[in-house]
């Protein structure tokens, strides 16, 4: 019998069959060149999204309202593959 696990030299990392392109994505678009080496694919998307609930609402985060407001994310796991 072969050994396969992970000391094999055959042995490939796992394939993620959840990753999808995202047609049109650009992130050199929406963030600079720091943020998109600070960011991994799942916090940009995280963003993109609240900026657009927020957008979506009409908020407008402006004065107290600014100092007064922050987020909690739970993500069970989203974002797993960066770790600081």
């Amino acid at each position: 019998m072969r050994h396969r696990g992970f000391g094999s030299a055959r042995c490939r990392p796992p394939v993620d069959p959840h990753r999808r392109t995202v047609k049109g994505y650009d992130a050199e678009a929406l963030f600079n060149r720091q943020q998109i080496a600070l960011y991994d694919r799942f916090t940009q998307f995280t963003l993109i999204a609240a900026r657009q609930a927020l957008d979506g609402a009409g908020l407008i985060f402006a004065g107290e309202l600014s100092a007064r407001s922050g987020v909690v994310l739970g993500t069970a796991g989203g974002g797993v593959n960066t770790w600081d």
